[in-house]
């Protein structure tokens, strides 16, 4: 039991540190310039600008980005590879699901292979509750 007290609160430890890099990398707006490997630019005489949305099979029409994606998925589930920020939120989630899923694993004697699934069905539920709220037309 201790055992398992002492690993939750490393882990949420661990999340609290990549949840004060979020913090810090938005005080001092170190996340300007990386956030443009979000969506495609084009660089025109003026300045810079996003490319308008041109339709992807992979969103199978269920999705419409607001621009034109870097990269595919790139605005969606693949966007902690965009830039720092998005990288340290999806670490330290990770961390908070790990304290929730591992324990139970090893409470219930489950296969080490529930781990990984677990990760993506709590991924995959925050992320719809997050996409209820974000996208809400207003």
């Amino acid at each position: 039991m201790i055992v398992t007290i002492i690993f939750i609160s490393i882990l949420l430890f661990i999340a609290g540190l990549f949840n004060g890099r979020m913090d810090y990398i938005k005080l001092h707006q170190l996340d300007y310039e990386s956030w443009k490997h979000k969506w495609e630019w084009i660089v025109n005489g003026i300045g810079e600008e996003r490319q308008p949305y041109q339709k992807q099979w992979y969103y199978f029409g269920m999705f419409k980005p607001a621009y034109k994606e870097m990269f595919p998925y790139s605005s969606t589930i693949l966007v902690f590879l965009t830039d720092e920020w998005h990288l340290k939120k999806w670490l330290m989630f990770l961390c908070i699901e790990l304290a929730i899923i591992v324990p139970l694993i090893y409470a219930y004697s489950l296969p080490w292979w529930f781990i990984p699934i677990g990760v993506i069905a709590s991924k995959t539920f925050r992320g719809l509750g997050f996409t209820l709220i974000y996208d809400k037309k207003a």
